[in-house]
């Protein structure tokens, strides 16, 4: 989803799709909530970690009671010196968002990389924004949330293994069915062999 939203601290319009280059933080929130409050040192930690040319933060209020006012007041008290915006286009319903704090990571090409619910320790996130930074192409999840390319190369001789279990039992399979095509061919001539003696003594 592109949007473009006004800054609340600097009154200039943002648009996401101009961070296209750099890793992308998105954190929901609002100044009522409790975890919320406690993020802000977290997300502090992030900020002092990376240059803003490499990573954005941008927290977005979807509380429509906190006026510009209230939002700058709070940031000022709470030290959020970067991007702050409120949610007039309904970008939490789009991103499906059901409790905040919600923290939402975009690798370089604005794809969601990660997802968190709840506080999260600036750790994660400094990991997670790593990984992209380090990563020459962009990943994908995997169920657990780790790049296929880790995935792959942590778990490639399970699949080795498993491929000589194909392999194996295929041949076993192959093997036993050609035992029991030549107990049936064996059995054919016995019974074929039995009769032509029958009739040989009916001959006689």
């Amino acid at each position: 989803m592109d949007w473009s939203l006004e800054d609340v601290l600097t009154d200039t319009i943002i648009t996401f799709s101009n961070f296209e280059g750099k890793v992308v933080v998105l954190d929901f929130w609002a100044t009522w909530c409790g975890p919320c409050v406690e993020s802000m040192a977290e997300l502090i930690a992030v900020k002092n970690e990376f240059s803003s040319s490499k990573v954005v933060i941008i927290s977005i209020n979807i509380e429509s009671s906190d006026t510009e006012t209230i939002i700058e007041d709070f940031a000022s008290e709470h030290n959020m010196n970067w991007k702050i915006v409120r949610d007039t286009e309904n970008i939490a319903d789009f991103y499906q968002v059901i409790s905040i704090p919600t923290f939402y990571i975009f690798d370089k090409e604005l794809k969601v990389y990660k997802t968190y619910e709840g506080v999260v320790g600036s750790s994660s996130i400094i990991k997670a924004i790593n990984d992209i930074l380090e990563e020459p192409t962009t990943p994908t999840n995997t169920n657990n949330g780790e790049p296929i390319s880790e995935f792959w190369a942590k778990n490639w001789y399970w699949f080795v293994i498993l491929g000589i279990f194909l392999i194996i039992g295929t041949a076993i399979f192959i093997q036993r069915q050609r035992v029991v095509q030549q107990n049936k061919e064996i059995q054919r001539q016995k019974l074929e062999e039995k009769k032509r003696r029958t009739r040989k003594r009916n001959i006689r």
